[in-house]
């Protein structure tokens, strides 16, 4: 946050892979571990070089990024998206990767602390996951 270029906004995105406990209940540990190393890789690809992207807890990922605009990050999510459904049609893997997003911008001037705002990006995930029925 201190280190952005002014000119720029920052962005938030939380990530959940979706049934994860069902992967690894039906397919095993090991396919659990492949669906987060192949959700790293989408992230990886789909997200630009200078994005952060961190597995965040068991089968969360967060992504902090620099943009100019809110069209933006509403077209990296747009785009991950579409990845994913490209994703799950040319692979033979016994699951579907299915992933809640939730993502806003931190405004710096509104006084939120950096913990509020995960807060905030993580019940928007949530809000999609519960949206979706997705256990």
């Amino acid at each position: 946050i201190k280190n952005r270029v002014q000119s720029k906004y920052l962005a938030g995105i939380m990530i959940d892979v979706d049934s994860f406990k069902q992967i690894n209940d039906l397919h095993g540990h090991t396919a659990g571990d492949n669906a987060l190393i192949c959700v790293a890789e989408i992230l990886k690809k789909n997200f630009r070089k200078n994005d952060f992207i961190a597995r965040y807890g068991g089968d969360e990922f967060v992504v902090v990024m620099e943009i100019m605009e809110e069209a933006e990050l509403i077209s990296m999510i747009s785009r991950l998206k579409e990845y994913i459904e490209v994703y799950n049609s040319k692979n033979d893997i016994p699951y579907e990767i299915s992933l809640s997003i939730g993502y806003d911008i931190y405004k710096t001037k509104s006084g939120v602390s950096i913990q509020k705002f995960y807060k905030h990006i993580d019940k928007l995930m949530y809000e999609d996951k519960k949206g979706r029925a997705v256990s």
